[in-house]
């Protein structure tokens, strides 16, 4: 399967795919979270090539609230943990795996996981020491892409 096949059964299975771009790791645009643009799926004409495309998934892994600028100033700290929510799989690879290795077996699954899959952390500080920490997970379908072409893996 070439590269062009392999982006163009992509774009049918209709999963969200995301565009790596390049600035800030987080912009205030709803749409650009650590550097990567979800694609719009109605407009697949204008997507870039395979080397900028991206699975992409982020959870919240919690923080610290409770800081405001109205501190009381009784000396004590009105910061409180706040607890995330829990890791989360990156569904759409599931997808993508269905669509091009519907046969592949657990370990196989396992290793490819480990091979293509980065899992990353940031932080988004807040106004009088509030912040929040996410968790993301991406998978370069490129990447993928190669490890399904040397595997042996793609039908």
């Amino acid at each position: 399967m070439t590269k062009k096949e392999f982006v163009e059964k992509l774009k049918t299975l209709g999963v969200t795919l995301y565009e790596k771009v390049e600035g800030s790791k987080y912009d205030y645009d709803y749409n650009v979270r650590m550097g990567y643009k979800s694609l719009d799926p109605r407009d697949r004409k204008t997507w870039p090539d395979l080397e900028k495309l991206y699975l992409f998934a982020e959870w919240d892994m919690g923080g610290v609230s409770g800081g405001s600028c109205w501190d009381d100033g009784e000396g004590r700290d009105p910061h409180y943990a706040v607890g995330g929510d829990p890791e989360i799989e990156l569904g759409n690879l599931d997808t993508v795996l269905e669509a091009f290795c519907p046969d592949i077996n657990f370990l196989k699954y396992k290793m490819l996981v480990k091979e293509v899959q980065e899992v990353d952390t940031y932080c988004e500080n807040e106004y009088y020491g509030n912040y929040t920490n996410y968790g993301i997970k991406t998978v370069s379908l490129k990447k993928l892409y190669t490890y399904l072409t040397e595997k042996d893996m793609l039908e």
